[in-house]
């Protein structure tokens, strides 16, 4: 219900939530490894596991925040796919950990996307996407997942669907035959095969275009990460020139000091000259 005007709002389980994050946190010495320990526990822990089991036992649908292992091996599982019976046609898979101590170029480029934060927040777009209704629609026809483009069923009250563990989508032809028999232009619209529609096709572009397109946020990582490039490099060069200068510098104090010694060898040598002189004439 809404909150009547000056009620004191309790949120006990959001409060949990946070005491939880909190105490993570505090588990782990130092700042920055605290609130990515905390950010693991919301987002890819046991609160990402008990979001899910909410999803999957109240409406069915299950999302692929974390793979199988995530949990024991502390990995970011972010894989999105689409299956059919002869095997996945798209995946995605972010989970890949980084090398510690590369010794190799390959071992240094492993897990160069590893909790990637943009990555990520485009998979949980695309997740969002799959599992939002399309307006306009009847209501048992505004979902994917009605027309057969799902997770798959759960597998019992309270158990997480495997698909979603997995961050697999899968594809029911026979209930996708019946949803387009019994409602084409229903099916055509909420996948977008309708021109002027804003079925999930339209909206997929549209999502895409913001993350891929031009000016998109990927330009914008590129670009900030050149100029970052750019600006590493233009210090490499101030160094070289310093160093090239603090060369330069040095060169001449061994050249002074080579041309004073040689002055001061030949002052001794004539004073050696005159001293014997001295001593054979008298």
């Amino acid at each position: 219900r809404i909150p009547a005007v000056g009620e004191l709002l309790r949120r006990p389980d959001l409060a949990r939530t946070f005491e939880r994050m909190i105490a993570a946190e505090a588990r782990v010495p130092g700042r920055v490894a605290g609130i990515q320990a905390a950010r693991d526990l919301l987002y890819r822990g046991e609160i990402a596991q008990e979001i899910a089991r909410f999803c999957e036992v109240n409406y069915g649908v299950s999302f692929p925040m974390f793979e199988k292992s995530g949990v024991a091996e502390g990995r970011a599982g972010s894989d999105l796919a689409l299956e059919t019976a002869d095997g996945v046609l798209v995946r995605d898979d972010l989970a890949e950990t980084p090398v510690k101590n590369p010794t190799t170029t390959t071992d240094a480029r492993k897990g160069a996307l590893y909790a990637d934060s943009s990555l990520r927040d485009l998979v949980g777009q695309l997740r969002q996407l799959v599992s939002d209704p399309v307006a306009g629609l009847a209501a048992d026809r505004d979902e994917l997942a009605e027309i057969g483009i799902s997770t798959g069923a759960t597998t019992g009250s309270g158990t997480i669907n495997p698909n979603a563990v997995a961050g697999r989508l899968t594809f029911d032809e026979a209930k996708f035959d019946a949803a387009l028999d019994a409602d084409p232009l229903g099916v055509q619209k909420l996948v977008g095969a309708v021109a002027g529609s804003d079925g999930f096709a339209q909206r997929l572009d549209t999502t895409l275009a913001a993350w891929a397109g031009p000016g998109g946020v990927f330009d914008q990582r590129q670009t900030s990460i050149s100029s970052e490039i750019s600006t590493i490099q233009n210090r490499m060069a101030a160094i070289d020139r310093r160093l090239e200068l603090r060369e330069q510098q040095l060169r001449a104090q061994f050249t002074a000091m080579e041309e004073a010694l040689q002055a001061v060898q030949a002052q001794g040598s004539w004073l050696q000259a005159q001293l014997a002189g001295m001593l054979r004439s008298s």
